[in-house]
């Protein structure tokens, strides 16, 4: 993600100075939602085999009460 933050804030600056497009800029807005959706769905995976391990085991899992 940080990578594509970086591309970002190079191809914004570079659109300001109007060395580039602006859909060079949107190019790496996309690249960024693209990164922050692959993050964000890798924690929920990572949640949701945390809550199945749980519950295999007999634990008490995250967030659930009873």
């Amino acid at each position: 993600m940080e990578a594509s933050e970086s591309a970002r804030a190079i191809r914004t600056a570079r659109h300001r100075e109007g060395l580039l497009p602006l859909v060079e800029v949107l190019d790496a807005e996309a690249g960024l939602s693209g990164a922050r959706t692959l993050l964000l769905n890798s924690e929920l995976e990572w949640r949701l085999g945390g809550a199945q391990l749980a519950l295999a085991l007999g634990q008490p899992i995250e967030g659930v009460t009873e």
